[in-house]
């Protein structure tokens, strides 16, 4: 079931708007929540190919994602997908000055 933004729900307190940026911690648990629903798991784009199971944040500024074997540091612009092909995030950190853009909602 995808989620839409709308009105009713900006006015309610801790809601936010789909465009909003994520935090490092918020694309940690989207990516984990992508996985549990699915147990596909979640594909990088050519910045960190292959296929990723969970994300965890290291040291509070780092995102990493494990594939069964090692925890790799994702880089500043990687894409992130499903299965199928569907966006499901775009990690651009914080610290660059660049807001987060989620393209899909779980």
């Amino acid at each position: 079931m995808v989620r839409t933004f709308s009105s009713r729900a900006a006015c309610q307190r801790g809601t936010r708007s789909p465009h909003a940026p994520l935090s490092l911690r918020q694309m940690v648990r989207l990516l984990n929540a992508h996985h549990d629903r699915t147990a596909a798991g979640f594909y990088g784009n050519e910045r960190l190919p292959g296929r990723w199971f969970r994300a965890r944040l290291f040291k509070g500024e780092t995102l990493q994602v494990f594939n069964w074997t090692d925890w790799v540091v994702v880089p500043d612009g990687t894409s992130f997908r499903d299965h199928n092909g569907k966006p499901i995030l775009t990690v651009c950190y914080p610290d660059k000055g660049s807001a987060t853009a989620i393209t899909s909602r779980l």
